[in-house]
């Protein structure tokens, strides 16, 4: 192994359940020959974090068993296995988050969708996924990316952010020159936004109930026009926009328990397509008779994976390199690791904070 770190132990949160995490010291993890020991500079609060952390949605820790997170993180190679080739100490890199590690020989694998691998996230037999929220963290040398010294750290660690939105315009078929809407001005459907303005929309609608989180979507380039509701109605204008036939892509960016598969299935053009991006954590309720009506396509996109046999986590961080992405004007709170608390109740309060992207620097 090229390279340690001079002491054994590091901070790390650790998870309990809920809205119990703890700062702990732990020893820092051993890279083995494949993988390289990241220095962890900068880590986001995934919306997945936060159904954890409110006790709801498919991704909680389980009660009182102390485990370590995050997925979304970049910092700079500590030490080196010894079979690692072409990476080197020092280097910046932003990391592949390792709960999309594929086994490389399924169908799915083989056919170009390894983002739904029958055995994603395991890695030598057991499940496994990145640890962003500590200091240290020990990556597969293929989950892991150099980066410009263009591109800072923090951008780099929201990364995984902008490839779901990536993914999901290549979901959608592509959107250029289309008018597309997105109900969600939460991080990802700022992302969506970005990512289809980069790949040629020549309109993107932000609907929201947020009115600070829109006023960043026209910043960062997310959205050309923006809707606020409930107080206004999005109809009008995408009738204006459209020639009165409504966008031929809406995507849905909310999730939860909410109506807005409904939403997007009244705004959408017939014969369009909705595509949802946000984690429903009960079943959506829309009318099937209106999908019927407008025999629109309905299209689920999750995480992102390969396009075209080239991977969509590479595009992402091409485009950010690029000034296409803007992912330093989303980010609205920084925290040191010592009050990821605090990091996680100002992510999880919006409407108080004013919060789009929270992220955590150890």
């Amino acid at each position: 192994m090229t390279g340690q770190p001079t002491t054994t132990t590091m901070l790390a949160a650790v998870f309990y359940g809920g809205k119990d995490i703890r700062v702990e010291e732990r020893p820092i993890p051993q890279p083995r020959s494949d993988e390289v020991l990241v220095r962890v500079r900068s880590a986001g609060i995934c919306g997945a974090d936060l159904l954890g952390y409110n006790g709801i949605g498919p991704w909680q820790p389980p009660m009182g068993v102390g485990i370590e997170e995050g997925h979304e993180l970049a910092g700079e190679i500590a030490a080196i296995g010894d079979e690692v080739h072409g990476l080197s100490a020092g280097q910046h890199v932003a990391v592949q988050p390792e709960h999309l590690i594929a086994c490389g020989s399924c169908h799915q694998c083989t056919t170009g969708k390894p983002h739904l691998c029958s055995h994603l996230g395991m890695l030598r037999g057991a499940p496994h996924n990145s640890h962003g929220f500590s200091q240290y963290d020990a990556v597969l040398a293929s989950h892991v990316r150099p980066i410009p010294d263009s591109l800072s750290i923090d951008a780099a660690s929201i990364a995984d952010c902008f490839g779901v939105g990536v993914h999901a315009v290549h979901r959608a078929g592509g959107v250029e020159g289309q008018v597309v809407a997105i109900i969600g001005c939460g991080t990802i459907g700022m992302c969506v936004g970005q990512s289809a303005h980069a790949l040629g929309a020549s309109r993107v609608v932000m609907i929201g109930d947020l009115p600070d989180a829109l006023d960043v979507a026209r910043r960062t380039h997310a959205a050309d026009e923006v809707v606020l509701v409930p107080k206004e109605d999005p109809s009008p204008l995408l009738a204006g926009l459209t020639s009165g036939v409504g966008p031929s892509v809406v995507f849905e960016a909310v999730g939860r328990a909410g109506t807005t598969l409904e939403q997007a299935l009244k705004l959408v053009s017939p014969g369009g397509k909705v595509c949802i991006v946000g984690t429903f954590t009960s079943s959506p309720v829309f009318s099937p008779e209106l999908a019927y009506d407008r025999e629109a396509t309905l299209l689920w996109s999750n995480s992102y994976g390969l396009h075209d046999g080239a991977s969509e986590f590479e595009e992402t961080l091409d485009l950010m390199s690029s000034g296409q992405l803007d992912a330093e004007g989303m980010i609205t709170h920084r925290f040191p690791l010592e009050n990821i608390a605090e990091a996680f109740a100002t992510a999880n309060d919006k409407p108080k904070t004013h919060a789009i992207k929270v992220v955590v620097h150890s």
